[in-house]
């Protein structure tokens, strides 16, 4: 860990939000409460924004992420909840997932399946933490806030998806 914070103060980190949605993204409603959740101030985190991060023209994690985790406050979730009608959230809750696709396909055995799927975090805080905001005015995590969160992480549950982050990013930045 101690390596990764050195590398990273003594590198040229730059911040490019371009890849961040595809091409055909704006074709698919699920991707609206995106845009809406980055135009209303929540802040992106997660493996995501990290791959926001770069050094040169490479990115610092090589992993595609497959979910959107955003931090936002209490008062911003529950303008969420009511501008896009989820009334059955947990209003009180800390952690909010949120499962959009393109079509659910229901099996008649009670399986369930998800066409083009979109999973959503949102971590519900007092504060949004340290964030820095792009020149597209989206609001993302510091780099060293989303590290250490998923060092902590790694402590705490061992997830192999974050421990396997951490050494991507590290190996990245050790060439």
């Amino acid at each position: 860990m101690r390596d990764i914070k050195l590398k990273l103060i003594n590198s040229n980190i730059e911040v490019d939000t371009s890849d961040l949605f595809g091409f055909f993204d704006n074709f698919f409603k699920k991707r609206r409460i995106i845009r809406y959740l980055l135009e209303n101030g929540a802040v992106l985190t997660g493996s995501r924004a990290l791959k926001c991060y770069k050094i040169g023209e490479k990115s610092i994690i090589d992993r595609d992420p497959h979910d959107w985790d955003f931090i936002m406050t209490r008062k911003q979730f529950k303008k969420m909840c009511k501008d896009y009608k989820i009334y059955d959230a947990d209003l009180n809750t800390d952690k909010y997932h949120m499962n959009r696709s393109f079509s659910t396909i229901y099996s008649a055995y009670g399986d369930t399946s998800y066409l083009f799927p979109c999973h959503i975090q949102i971590v519900i805080n007092n504060d949004l933490g340290s964030f820095t905001t792009t020149k597209d005015g989206i609001n993302l995590s510091t780099l060293s806030e989303i590290i250490e969160y998923k060092e902590h992480l790694c402590s705490k549950n061992g997830k192999k998806k974050h421990r396997s982050d951490i050494n991507n990013i590290y190996l990245n930045l050790m060439k």
